[in-house]
């Protein structure tokens, strides 16, 4: 259940990367900020394949798939195109190890 989209909102192709996904609301416990998220970064062989499944909420158990539930409205904020589906599965663990998403989220830039 995508937002309207920001100003300069990524092209979403069908090839291999890695997205960022802004929460409109934030999910979660805002008490416990390891259990409270802003962001999704996910990889992809098809990033276009892969937002799409997360439009039909295709796959249980993630947060995307929590937002789409309760409603919450999400953007794509980002995309990193690789040149092969292994580097960008090995980037998003990377993002993902070194954590501040909201340091690399263009929407949370805006609103600072």
């Amino acid at each position: 259940m995508t937002a309207s989209a920001p100003a300069t909102a990524p092209e979403i192709k069908y090839a291999p990367g890695v997205y960022t996904i802004h929460f409109c609301t934030p999910i979660g416990d805002p008490n416990r900020p390891r259990a409270f998220a802003r962001h999704y970064v996910g990889a992809a062989k098809s990033v276009g394949y892969r937002i799409d499944q997360h439009n039909r909420s295709a796959g249980f158990g993630n947060l995307i798939h929590i937002a789409n539930a309760r409603g919450i409205p999400w953007i794509v904020a980002s995309v990193t195109y690789t040149d092969t589906a292994s580097a960008a599965f090995a980037l998003e663990k990377r993002l993902k190890h070194n954590g501040h998403h909201a340091d690399r989220c263009p929407i949370c830039k805006e609103r600072t």
